[in-house]
């Protein structure tokens, strides 16, 4: 996985990676690029990666709980971890995900980042 820095470069600021994975798909295609904040908790139901580089859907429950899901039904089930385990392992949340018609300029971008 190969995260393109945004905004001169800054760590805190959002990140850009090619999400080679389909547990997600159809939501995020393989091979989709899609933009990453950071993020060291749970906020809001959306889109996160964790700390394997995978991204799941996420929201939360009753009981302090955190409900990962994968968007395709090949993966079956999801799983459910305590909110502050949930914040240890997460890296960020998806902002964007983009229909690049030409992946050529941006996987050269983020080849050397």
């Amino acid at each position: 996985m190969n995260l393109l820095a945004l905004n001169n470069g800054d760590p805190s600021e959002f990140r850009m990676m090619e999400y080679v994975g389909t547990n997600m798909e159809p939501t995020i295609p393989r091979e989709t690029f899609i933009v990453i904040r950071p993020v060291d908790r749970f906020d809001y139901d959306g889109l996160y990666m964790v700390d394997t580089g995978s991204i799941y859907r996420c929201d939360r429950r009753i009981g302090g709980y955190v409900y990962l899901k994968n968007d395709c039904p090949h993966f079956g089930e999801g799983f459910a971890m305590l909110e502050p385990h949930f914040n240890e392992c997460v890296r960020g949340k998806v902002t964007h995900i983009l229909q690049c018609q030409d992946r050529t300029y941006m996987r050269q971008r983020a080849a050397v980042a």
